[in-house]
């Protein structure tokens, strides 16, 4: 089944899974760490959800239009079952599909070398969730395992999502220090501030 989930999700959107497998091999804690906060936080943040939307609807249901509540019922509904079916996908089955892919390149870097090829995300999906799959086989310790990878490919994930801030802020500060280096090298006096 990931194996599956996985070629569907490689084929549509390739970057996101070899994004943040970075995150995965270098920031392997981190990553456990945020995605196992992240996802015990979903479930206070989905029963506020709710309650807000039953709140909402008993207020507007004051209002004596049927058919205004109506439709504000199978609206809420919808949002809170389809952002709560998109977040456990992403963190169940997703974020397993990525740390599938980590584990599939780390361990063919070794013997095989791949040359930018299509089918190499293929290849490395495929053989990190067989062996994801074997691992998760075990009694008691699959659990655990399957719990890990979860945690470990979501987090990777938010990791990966604040980098391109991180990157972007990078090169108007790299220039500053540029501007501010090349004025004491020839002893120019600092630029007068702005009024």
């Amino acid at each position: 089944t990931l194996a599956i989930i996985g070629i569907v999700v490689v084929t549509l959107a390739p970057r996101s899974v070899n994004g943040p497998i970075s995150a995965i091999r270098y920031r392997t804690l981190p990553s456990i760490g945020l995605g196992l906060l992240i996802f015990i936080l979903s479930f206070p943040v989905l029963l506020i959800s709710l309650i807000l939307s039953l709140l909402l609807i008993a207020v507007i249901s004051l209002l004596g239009v049927e058919q205004v509540t109506l439709i504000t019922v199978f609206v809420l509904t919808a949002l809170n079952f389809c952002g709560a079916v998109m977040f456990y996908f992403v963190a169940l089955f997703f974020s397993r599909v990525m740390v599938a892919t980590a584990i599939g390149r780390a361990v063919l870097s070794r013997v095989y070398h791949p040359r930018g090829r299509f089918f190499d995300a293929y290849i490395h999906l495929i053989v990190g969730a067989l062996l994801l799959a074997l691992v998760i086989a075990l009694p008691y310790l699959g659990t655990v395992i399957t719990a890990a990878a979860a945690f470990l490919g979501l987090g990777a994930l938010v990791l990966h999502w604040q980098r391109p801030r991180r990157i972007a802020a990078a090169p108007a500060s790299a220039a500053s220090l540029e501007i501010v280096g090349r004025r004491e090298a020839l002893h120019l006096p600092p630029p007068p501030p702005e009024p």
